[in-house]
């Protein structure tokens, strides 16, 4: 028997054989990975609810009116606004009162006071107001007011006033009277701005 002529009976796999057999093993894993679920191996979903909830104090002004006229929010307190609250709108058992003060950013001293009522309990016939206001720089108080008949469920009105420049707050005061008689106070909605 000659030794030199013995073949190994371990087989010789060559490198592109090696290399074959690997991208076979590896094929066979990624569809195992992506074949879908059977039922024995089936994932159950499952429903997740949370709460969402609006941040009412952190809204600006106008969208704050909007969320509490639709209820979404509840009234600006005093302790929300300490008092003197920024563009307020104040809520009662008759409606809304707002008073917003505005610089027009002539630079002249003039403020510009925006009021308005919104009924809930009928159409307002008669509407008697008074602003109150006071530059805190300077010192001065003053009022200003007159009477209005809008024969509507809301009435609003824009007087632009000389205050001179500094900061300046001022409350809404009044009444208002329903065409079926009701009467009702304004609730002495606040504001406070630096007027140029």
């Amino acid at each position: 028997m000659d030794v030199r002529n013995t073949k190994s009976a371990t087989p010789v796999v060559g490198r592109g054989a090696r290399v074959s057999l690997l991208l076979v093993a590896m094929a066979a894993t990624l569809m195992a990975v992506a074949a879908p679920a059977t039922a024995a191996t089936s994932v159950s979903a499952r429903e997740v609810k949370g709460q969402l909830r609006l941040n009412c104090t952190a809204l600006p002004a106008q969208q704050r009116q909007y969320a509490v006229e639709r209820n979404y929010c509840p009234p600006v307190t005093a302790a929300e606004t300490g008092g003197v609250g920024v563009q307020n709108t104040v809520w009662g058992e008759c409606g809304s009162s707002s008073l917003y003060i505005y610089d027009p950013a002539e630079a002249n001293g003039v403020a510009r006071f925006d009021m308005a009522l919104h009924s809930t309990v009928g159409t307002m016939v008669e509407v008697s107001w008074n602003v109150t206001w006071h530059n805190q720089r300077t010192g001065q108080v003053s009022t200003f007011g007159d009477g209005a008949w809008p024969w509507s469920s809301d009435w609003s009105n824009q007087v632009p006033i000389w205050t001179n420049w500094g900061t300046v707050s001022g409350g809404l005061s009044g009444s208002m009277v329903t065409i079926w008689g009701g009467w009702c106070t304004i609730l002495l909605p606040t504001d406070i701005e630096y007027i140029l």
